[in-house]
């Protein structure tokens, strides 16, 4: 399967066929607690923050808890259906990362392990979508899959994938960096992410 709506169609469907068991898989939050600290520091009270590609709602309840006004975006309405069963809020929208809502008005962006799912000719589109969204000085916080290549997923199963593109870090870097995001420092530990906060310039 080479067609990009196809690897997007496929991959919808598995996280609205496994978003129980993702949620069970993911729901411990640990390990992204200090890269949330990072992101949130830096962000106004009740900052307004668009969780892109917001699977259950995990960070999104996070985000809430901690008084921002958090907007939890998804493509799989499975996902979305889940997250408000679990964390009963109503503050989700069903759309594509490529084609955000709210313009020029979020101050900040969350794309935890989601933009790995696009096809490496959409990752463009998609930051100039990121950028558009946020206000002047908005903070965008990512992390894509580091390797080479792209493949399909099959960790729930074969009739269950996922497509996932792998990124080097010089190439996000360059691509942050060409769409007016600045890369800000960030404290990483991990040896199979790569992660980068950025601000919106101008």
């Amino acid at each position: 399967m080479s067609d990009p709506r196809e690897h997007t169609c496929v991959t919808r469907s598995t996280y609205d066929r496994v978003a129980r068991q993702f949620l069970e898989r993911t729901v411990d939050r640990r390990g992204s607690r200090h890269l949330r600290r990072q992101f949130t520091v830096s962000l106004p009270p009740r900052a307004l923050i668009l969780d892109v590609g917001c699977g259950p709602g995990c960070d999104s309840d996070h985000f809430r808890g901690d008084g921002h006004r958090t907007i939890g975006i998804d493509l799989s309405l499975g996902m979305l259906q889940l997250a408000r069963e679990e964390y009963g809020t109503a503050d989700q929208v069903q759309a594509d990362m490529r084609q955000l809502p709210c313009d020029g008005k979020a101050d900040g962006i969350w794309a935890c392990a989601s933009m790995l799912h696009l096809n490496r000719e959409d990752f463009p589109a998609a930051l100039a979508g990121f950028r558009s969204a946020l206000r002047p000085g908005g903070l965008l916080c990512l992390s894509v899959k580091e390797g080479q290549g792209e493949e399909w997923d099959t960790r729930y199963g074969r009739d269950c994938l996922r497509w996932f593109t792998y990124w080097r870090e010089a190439d996000v870097d360059s691509y942050l960096r060409r769409h007016d995001l600045d890369i800000l420092s960030i404290e990483d530990d991990s040896s199979s992410w790569i992660r980068r906060l950025a601000r919106r310039s101008g």
